[in-house]
């Protein structure tokens, strides 16, 4: 596991603000019930990391992807800092997810392309840090991986329509990273943040840095039947935000000692926890060439598949 690859830093002034009026707050937050009144949809509650923003910690640029992607994962140096808070799924259902999220936009900040580690641009120029924006929206930190086999295929899941968002598309396997997994939730924040425990807050803030990379794993799990045992540790390649409701994930790549035959020998057993959240499975060849594959990706995983090309490149891995 590489958590040098990331620098977290977790605080409770960086969960979500309460929505200040009382009639809205009341609008936004019955969403939650309709939706659980809709037939055939699975909805958990639980808490999730919230992300507030991503800073430099280095000034350095860097010419292309991979001298970046190498300078970001040099141990013990991350080149940016991420900076979460804390939240939940009903949090996210009735901001992010509601369907006039819009008039909770306190900001004009718009993401149409995901953000390259460290902040660089198309050009690979150096960004300013970035504030996702929106101090009502819960932002909750979600993850996805490119599970690359040994023959250089990646699978790809077709979401059924029982899940919460993004139903009946193609996606990359993932989910959320888990604070339970952690031990951290809301009023332990609170009362670390209130009572100046800096050292207890840098343990958390180490260990939710964790929680990102190895909830890969855990998801690929749950989704694909794959053992953790037959994957290597995810390398952290960037965060993507939907324009549509800013809706934030973490995109990693996790290399495998499979075949693509083997990994889905694996999935049509159907024993693993979250079978019902996919319909079927297909692969992609992890090159240069996924953005032109045919598969339709919702925005956000749009923008992951974006970043999983700038790794095939730098890898010098043609479309044949």
């Amino acid at each position: 596991r590489k958590a040098h690859q990331l620098s977290v830093k977790l605080s409770s002034r960086f969960c979500a603000e309460t929505i200040s009026d009382e009639e809205a707050r009341k609008k936004f937050y019955s969403w939650w019930d309709e939706r659980l009144k809709e037939p055939n949809v699975t909805l958990f509650d639980g808490t999730k990391f919230r992300i507030h923003s991503v800073l430099p910690l280095s000034a350095t640029a860097c010419e292309d992807f991979e001298s970046a992607r190498a300078q970001h994962q040099t141990e013990g140096n991350p080149k940016v800092e991420i900076r979460l808070g804390l939240t939940s799924y009903r949090e996210f259902i009735c901001t992010n997810g509601h369907p006039d999220w819009k008039q909770l936009m306190t900001s004009n900040i718009e993401l149409d392309r995901p953000l390259y580690l460290p902040l660089l641009d198309d050009g690979g120029q150096q960004r300013n840090s970035v504030e996702i924006g929106g101090k009502y929206f819960a932002h909750p930190v979600g993850v996805s991986a490119a599970l690359v086999t040994n023959d250089r295929m990646a699978p790809l899941i077709l979401r059924s329509g029982s899940v919460a968002e993004i139903k009946n598309c193609w996606a990359w396997p993932g989910g959320h990273a888990e604070p339970s997994h952690i031990g951290i939730d809301k009023s332990i924040l609170r009362q670390l943040d209130e009572s100046g425990d800096v050292q207890g807050l840098e343990d958390f803030s180490q260990k939710a840095a964790m929680e990102l990379l190895d909830s890969n794993l855990d998801e690929i799990t749950d989704e694909l039947g794959v053992p953790r045992e037959r994957m290597g540790s995810p390398e952290f390649v960037g965060i993507s935000v939907r324009i549509e409701n800013r809706r934030p994930t973490f995109f990693s790549v996790v290399h495998t000692t499979l075949s693509s035959e083997e990994v889905l020998r694996y999935y049509n057993r159907g024993d693993f926890a979250e079978k019902y959240e996919s319909k079927k499975l297909a692969f992609i060849p992890f090159d240069d060439g996924m953005m032109e594959a045919g598969f339709d990706f919702p925005p956000c995983h749009l923008g992951g598949t974006d970043l999983f090309v700038r790794y095939a490149k730098a890898k010098g891995w043609r479309k044949e």
